[in-house]
């Protein structure tokens, strides 16, 4: 007699049934790329790495060497009230090791510019300077003048030479910092030797201007609606001009009949501007 077939169910998949979902990307993931918000860095010749902090209006340092990480102090207004600043959006320290500059942009108010000196150690940083900076005129790019010349390999094998001096000379200055600002103009902050103050000369770089020590500069009497986003500064050797690149970017929110969307953005072309820093035994001057 045939024996009955039976059907037997299949056993259940141990697990849960993977769902084939397909990543969907929005507008946030690509917003930083976009906006160009990289975070600075900079890397000492101590082997310092300075860096800003993600979200807090910090600066946080860490030896490469060592692995020691230390917080740069920050400038009273920011640390008295944090919530009112955004992180360093610019960071610069000088060749000599022993300047720090950052800009901090403000939320809805004033930004703030600090400098430091380091002490004996390479964790022992100071405020010297710190000042506000109106919104719409920010630091985007920075240089400094009158550090040590270099020391290269020469052209014999174990000899060495000594590069020309980099840049204008500032014999009556140091440090000294030049800096390009959004509102497309050219600052250059240093101390006077054997005085306590930073001096401070301002110069158009959009027209030809000049600017003179102990002298007020003539504001601009045009009003612009483009702001500088990016910029560069070169220095050649043995010389007393230096160039300065900007990156020319239209700022909807200075003028009123500018709301299409097609005006919004970056110009297709970069400005160049030469300029050139002198001292004549008394003064320092922009011509």
């Amino acid at each position: 007699m045939p024996h009955d077939v039976k059907t037997i169910p299949a056993s259940p998949q141990k697990g849960k049934v993977r769902e084939n979902k397909h990543w969907q990307a929005g507008w946030w993931d690509f917003q930083p790329l976009a906006e160009r918000s990289l975070r600075p860095l900079e890397w000492s010749q101590s082997s310092i790495i300075f860096c800003a902090h993600p979200v807090q209006p910090l600066i946080t340092a860490r030896h490469f060497s060592s692995s020691k990480q230390f917080i740069i102090p920050s400038p009273t207004q920011v640390a008295a009230v944090p919530t009112s600043f955004s992180p360093p959006t610019l960071i610069s320290v000088a060749p000599s090791d022993d300047w720090l500059f950052a800009y901090f942009p403000g939320r809805n108010v004033e930004g703030i510019s600090c400098l430091w000196s380091r002490g004996s150690q390479i964790d022992n940083w100071s405020i010297r300077e710190s000042w506000s900076i109106a919104q719409g005129a920010g630091p985007v790019a920075s240089k400094w003048l009158g550090q040590p010349r270099e020391w290269v390999s020469g052209t014999t094998p174990g000899s060495t030479m000594r590069l020309p001096p980099l840049g204008p000379r500032t014999p009556v200055s140091g440090p000294t910092l030049l800096i390009v600002t959004q509102d497309h103009n050219i600052n250059v902050c240093y101390y006077r030797q054997y005085m306590t103050s930073l001096k401070f000369l301002t110069c158009s770089i959009a027209q030809p201007a000049m600017s003179i020590e102990g002298q007020i500069a003539p504001g601009d009497s045009g009003s612009t609606i483009k702001q500088c986003t990016r910029a560069a500064i070169g220095v050649g050797y043995n010389g007393i001009n230096f160039y300065s690149t900007i990156d020319p970017n239209l700022d909807p929110s200075t003028d009123s009949h500018s709301f299409e969307w097609e005006n919004w953005g970056e110009d297709a072309v970069i400005n160049l501007t030469e300029v050139q820093l002198l001292y004549n035994g008394q003064h320092l001057g922009r011509p």
